[in-house]
């Protein structure tokens, strides 16, 4: 069942002092978290629990980690490690990599911008107590009647659970989990998967009230099991539309995979570089004429290591010849981040 807000009530009897408050995926909305803070009743004791995905894709990921490292000072914070953050720290350690670039198309350019960094080929530039931050962040957290994880957890027992093994489905699993009727011994509490409202179960609550997404961020308060809520201040562009604009400084190198379909084929390309915007690309398969012509539309598919590709519609910008191959420059017009996997 879903559990609406309760926001009218005495704050006098909540016992504070012994709460336990889990807060959904924030995704850089940094204003909404401050009222939600504001709204709860918390005491000198209390213990703030995020659940993951602190940054990308809303528009103070910077602010968000600050105002928390203010938070940890006045109060108990414990904070587990998201797909987002995850993605995050594997293109710190290596921005050139392909696979960093489902940093930047998975909301990380807006993280760099907000640390004021366009990278351009220089290190990007984000406090020393921001990375300790993110690299004390943990895969999970238990308590007597809870389990809190991001994403979700493998149907066997909490006790058989690796880190290392099953790291990935603790940060990017779905629809097994979701639909999971495995009995784990204790309640999961989790988020990655945006809802309407929270979503409180037999065996799981899932916290992801879609902020980003024009949604809210949400508290639940434990053991009273009440929730509080505080709903996206303002209506945002459609996710993923990224809208003209002048060509961004950071430019970033690395092979992407990417398909294009064209009259029903199905074409493989690699990335000479890429940005937020869009990307220069260039055919695996020999051709001896032009595959797009400029001005055309197109949609295809990004792939990455992670089950689901992220789909996208762009135009051809640009067409060049290099040696013997063609390379298209393609603005990107929309992604689309797939909900839940299949």
């Amino acid at each position: 069942m879903n559990q609406k807000s309760d926001e009218n009530h005495s704050h006098s009897k909540l016992g504070s002092d012994q709460s336990l408050f889990v807060i959904g995926d924030v995704h850089g909305c940094l204003d909404e978290l401050k009222l939600l803070i504001k709204k709860l009743p918390l005491g000198g004791g209390s213990t703030i629990l995020f659940l993951g995905d602190l940054v990308d894709r809303g528009p103070d990921s910077k602010g968000v980690i600050d105002f928390i490292l203010e938070l940890k000072k006045k109060y108990r914070v414990i904070g587990l490690l998201g797909n987002h953050e995850e993605m995050l720290l594997s293109f710190l350690d290596n921005p050139t990599a392909g696979e960093a670039g489902r940093f930047i198309f998975n909301g990380g350019a807006a993280t760099l911008r907000s640390y004021d960094s366009h990278f351009d080929g220089e290190p990007v530039s984000i406090p020393d107590s921001h990375l300790v931050f993110f690299r004390s962040l943990e895969l999970h957290h238990e308590t007597d009647d809870f389990y809190f994880v991001h994403a979700g957890l493998p149907n066997r027992p909490l006790t058989e659970i690796s880190d290392e093994r099953d790291r990935e489905t603790l940060l990017w699993i779905r629809t097994p989990f979701l639909n999971s009727s495995y009995d784990w011994g204790k309640t999961i509490v989790h988020g990655h998967t945006p809802t309407d409202a929270v979503e409180i179960h037999k065996k799981r609550i899932n916290m992801d009230t879609g902020c980003i997404y024009n949604g809210a961020l949400t508290t639940l308060q434990i053991p009273q099991m009440r929730t509080f809520s505080v709903r996206r201040i303002y209506k945002p562009s459609e996710p993923g539309v990224l809208k003209p604009m002048t060509r961004t400084k950071a430019r970033f190198v690395g092979n992407i995979s990417i398909t294009i379909l064209k009259e029903s084929v199905s074409h493989t390309f690699e990335t000479l570089n890429y940005s937020e915007m869009g990307f220069l690309i260039k055919c695996t398969t020999k051709l001896t004429v032009p595959l797009f012509k400029p001005q055309e539309e197109v949609m295809g598919e990004i792939t990455f290591s992670e089950p689901e590709p992220i789909s996208f519609t762009g135009v051809v910008t640009r067409i060049e010849k290099r040696g013997t191959d063609h390379c298209y420059a393609i603005l990107i017009r929309k992604l689309f981040h797939p909900v839940v996997n299949g």
